[in-house]
C-alpha cells in the first residue's frame, strides 16, 4: 500500500504496507500494516532420511480438508508405508494400487513414514497452524505433532511442562529412539536424551490419563539451552550397530 502526501510543494510517496508476519518468507520488518495485495507466504521443507521417520507439519495446506495422501503425493514414488497413531496406514496393495486408511490430515498428529530413499517434502502455503494448539492425548500411547515455526525448537521440559507438573506424562520417544522419562517415574533424575523438541518432527508420547497438551511458540528466553542439564544418551554404554531410525523404539532404563 502506498500513501501520497504533500510536503511543501513536493509530492511524496510513503510505502507502509507489506507482510507483517515474522515467520513468512516475504516478511517486511518496515511494514506498518498488512497489504492484502502482497500476502504473506511460508515454506516448510521436511527432510526424511531413508527408512523410518516421524514427521509433522507447521503449515496449513491451502486446500481445505486435504488428505495426508495428497500432501505426500510429490514424494509418493518413494513412500513405502505411512502409519498414524492408531495403526491405520497408507500403502500399496498386491496390485500396486494405493490404499489409504488414514484419510484427512490432522494438524495435531505426527505420522510415521518409511521411504525408500532420502526425500524432502516441500510445502508452500499462505497459512500457518495457529498457536497455541491444544492436542488431546488419550491414556496410553500417542503420536503428536510439534507445529512451531522456530528452527531452534524448545527444551522438552518446557514444551511438556503442564503434563509433567500434573504427573500425567509417562515417557516420550523421538524418531531416533531417544527418550525422556520424568523424575517421578524414574524415582531419581529424569532420563533425557531428547534435549529439545524440534520443528518438522513428531513424537511418541505416553500419558497416564486422558489429558490436553497446549503447544505454544517458544519464547526467546526458552531458546537458551541449559548446558548443565544432565542428558543421558543411549550411546554412553552401547555402540549402535544399525543405521537409520527404528519403527518402534524401545530402551532399557
Amino acid at each position: 500500500l502506498e500513501f501520497y502526501y504533500l510536503l511543501g510543494s513536493t509530492n511524496s510517496i510513503y510505502e507502509a504496507g507489506g507482510c507483517i508476519e515474522e515467520f513468512a518468507v516475504n516478511y517486511d520488518e518496515t511494514a506498518e500494516i498488512y497489504n492484502p495485495f502482497d500476502p504473506c507466504y511460508y515454506y516448510q521443507d521436511v527432510d526424511l532420511q531413508t527408512g523410518w521417520n516421524i514427521f509433522s507439519l507447521s503449515l496449513l495446506p491451502n486446500e481445505e480438508d486435504v488428505t495426508l495422501f495428497n500432501i505426500l503425493s510429490p514424494i509418493s514414488d518413494e513412500v513405502l508405508l505411512v502409519l498414524d497413531e492408531t495403526g491405520s496406514g497408507i500403502f500399496k496393495d498386491q496390485s500396486d494400487q494405493w490404499i489409504d486408511n488414514i484419510g484427512q490430515w490432522q494438524s495435531s498428529e505426527g505420522y510415521l513414514i518409511k521411504v525408500n530413499t532420502g526425500q524432502t517434502l516441500e510445502l508452500t502455503t499462505d497459512r500457518l497452524i495457529d498457536l497455541p494448539l491444544s492436542i488431546d492425548l488419550d491414556s496410553g500411547w500417542n503420536i503428536i505433532s510439534y507445529p512451531i515455526q522456530s528452527e531452534n525448537g524448545d527444551l522438552i521440559e518446557n514444551v511438556l511442562s503442564d503434563i509433567i507438573i500434573s504427573g500425567d506424562l509417562y515417557t516420550v520417544f523421538s524418531e531416533t529412539g531417544d527418550i525422556y522419562v520424568p523424575s517421578y517415574i524414574t524415582g531419581s533424575d529424569p532420563i533425557n536424551s531428547i534435549g529439545s523438541m524440534l520443528k518438522d518432527e513428531g513424537y511418541y508420547v505416553k500419558v497416564l490419563d486422558d489429558v490436553s497438551l497446549n503447544i505454544v511458540e517458544p519464547t526467546v528466553d526458552n531458546l537458551f539451552v541449559d548446558e548443565q542439564n544432565n542428558n543421558i544418551y543411549r550411546t554412553g554404554h552401547f555402540s549402535p550397530v544399525w543405521d537409520g531410525n527404528p519403527s518402534n523404539p524401545m530402551t532399557i532404563t
